[in-house]
Formats: C-alpha cells, structure tokens, sequence
C-alpha cells in the first residue's frame, strides 16, 4: 500500500461542486482529509457547475459556470472547458451584486470573489471549483487538508473500492459519507479493510438573511456575505 506523508484519522470525499451549500463545507470541516474528486465524470443538469442564491425577490435562483464539450462525450470535471467566451463572469458578478449589494459583508468577499471570475481563467471547471471551496474554506476557518484526487499517483477502481482505497492511502479508520450514499455503501466491505463507515450528520442552521424568509441550501456564499467572519461558527470541527 503506499502511504501518504499525512497520517488521517478521517477522510471525506467528495466531487468538486461549484460553490457548494453548507453540508458539503460541514463534511469537510469533520474531516481530517477531504479529496475532491475531479477525475469522474461531468454530470450535466446538476450542481457541477452551478448553483442556488437568494434575489431581492426572495426567490432561489441559478448561478451558473456554462462548460464547453464539444467532444459530445462524457468528460472529467478536471479535462472539462470552461464557456469563457460567454462572458459568464460578469453575468455572476451581476446576479451576486443584484441580489447582496445590501449585504452585511459584500464589501468584504466581493472584490475576492470577483477575482475567480472575471481576473483569471481556469484550465477547467475542476480548477476553478477547487480553487473556490479553498477559498471559502479559508474565509470559514477549515483547516482540513484538501487533496485533489487527480494528483494522487495511484488507481483506486470505482465506487466502495475507490472510497475503501483512498482512506487506506491516508491510513484512516473512519470514512465520512455523505446519508444519500447508504443505498450504495457496501458496509460489510468497509468492515473487511477495517474501515468504520460513519455518516455525516447535518442539520441545516437558519442564520441571518436578506429579506422575507429563510432559504435553506443555497450556496455558502448566502452565509458568508450574510454573516461574514462568524461563518464558521455554524460548523462542527474535527
């Protein structure tokens, strides 16, 4: 087995979303290595490259990383172009603006924000959703160590047999799953490597918002420009 300089306890895994919601950064943060997995495939349709934030008119609305594959196959996040001449950065800065110019903390995150969009481009959609849940790692105080799983020299199959391998690379006990993946979980097979599969709970806060009602799911970024530096404190840490 090779072994990773980083000894684990627990391990996350994960698909790179873009901007992902609260669960996803909860996941993280309860972990003591979390790898994004951006060799698997695209999944059109889902929040691959897009995401949910709440307008003035109190309505959840799309933002949204248009991709370009123009192969017509099926495509990893971290081989998958961006649709950069759609000059969709400055339609998200827009959306963002239009509906959080009012907020607590948009002065804060939105030059930084705008950086990812608009003052650099990504060799795919994988390298720009990884470089911003980096990012609001950082700006919510997760420390885990990220691993990007097409930088691991080393093949792990597919399904239990890929989540088993990773968590022997990092030498964890414990592999984190996500509650929709029970249906899948082979649990006497984790049992086998001595593994201990353990699902993540999370029970949505309601923190504070623009405007009437509470939207829960959206993108972290409803947290962090609502609550900016006290984010983090609506997540547990390993």
């Amino acid at each position: 087995m090779t072994q990773s300089q980083n000894s684990a306890k627990v391990v996350g895994i994960h698909q790179p979303n873009f901007l992902p919601w609260l669960g996803f950064f909860d996941k993280i943060a309860k972990s003591d290595v979390f790898v994004l997995i951006d060799n698997v495939q695209f999944v059109k349709g889902h929040i691959c490259n897009r995401n949910k934030i709440k307008n003035n008119q109190s309505e959840a609305v799309w933002i949204t990383v248009p991709v370009s594959n123009k192969k017509g196959t099926d495509v990893n996040f971290n081989e998958l172009p961006i649709a950069y001449e759609q000059h969709w950065g400055t339609s998200i800065i827009n959306q963002i603006r239009g509906s959080y110019g009012g907020a607590p903390y948009f002065d804060r995150y939105m030059e930084k924000l705008s950086h990812y969009f608009t003052e650099k481009e990504y060799d795919s959609l994988g390298d720009l959703n990884i470089a911003l849940i980096k990012f609001c790692c950082t700006e919510l105080g997760i420390t885990t160590e990220l691993i990007t799983a097409s930088q691991i020299d080393e093949e792990f199959g597919t399904n239990n047999d890929l989540n088993i391998g990773i968590c022997e690379y990092f030498e964890a006990d414990t592999y984190l799953s996500g509650q929709g993946a029970k249906k899948y979980n082979d649990e006497e097979q984790f049992q086998k490597a001595g593994i201990q599969l353990k699902y993540q709970q999370f029970d949505h806060p309601e923190y504070k918002q623009l405007f009437k009602g509470f939207i829960p799911n959206l993108s972290v970024i409803d947290l962090l420009l609502n609550e900016g530096p006290d984010a983090g404190r609506f997540f547990e840490f390993s």
